[in-house]
């Protein structure tokens, strides 16, 4: 017995809502996933910037570097991310932070 097309319908709609919503989790472990690499990328630059040994302040500014262009690569697809104040202001803050520590940031 072939299934009635309401119900055929019903399992395409809920489908559909479960694919939407899996999206959008998806779009916001994305974010948080980038805003943490942010966090970590300024973390890096404050060892880096105390840092008394050149080798561990080489190594420390290279971390910051690659948190922020992962951060920076991760960010482009999510829309909403990039016009958020305070993720502008935390990517703001870690450029400012590389280029104390002599980074060509753009």
């Amino acid at each position: 017995m072939a299934p009635k097309p309401q119900k055929i319908q019903k399992l395409q709609h809920d489908g559909k809502r479960n694919a939407e919503r899996l999206l959008q989790k998806a779009a916001e472990g994305q974010a948080e996933f980038v805003c943490t690499e942010l966090q970590t990328a300024i973390v890096f630059c404050d060892v880096a910037l105390s840092a008394e040994n050149p080798e561990r302040r080489a190594r420390n500014i290279e971390n910051a570097l690659k948190g922020y262009q992962t951060a920076l690569h991760f960010s482009q697809a999510l829309e909403d991310l990039k016009k958020d104040r305070g993720f502008q202001a935390k990517l703001a803050y870690l450029k400012d932070l590389l280029r104390e520590l002599g980074c060509d940031v753009q």
